[in-house]
């Protein structure tokens, strides 16, 4: 989660290379996407283990 707030301003991504938003827009919000979704998931686990 720390890691996207940054990333939105500055327009880059890490997955495996530097991705930024200029060359690769919407893999760029992809990645974004998804590192949001995998941190609230953790977060999630942490307050309802059962349920996942």
């Amino acid at each position: 989660m720390f890691w996207t707030i940054p990333n939105f301003r500055s327009g880059h991504a890490l997955l495996l290379t530097d991705l930024t938003r200029e060359e690769n827009p919407i893999l760029c919000w992809l990645v974004q996407l998804a590192w949001i979704a995998l941190g609230l998931s953790v977060i999630a686990i942490d307050f309802h283990p059962r349920t996942f």
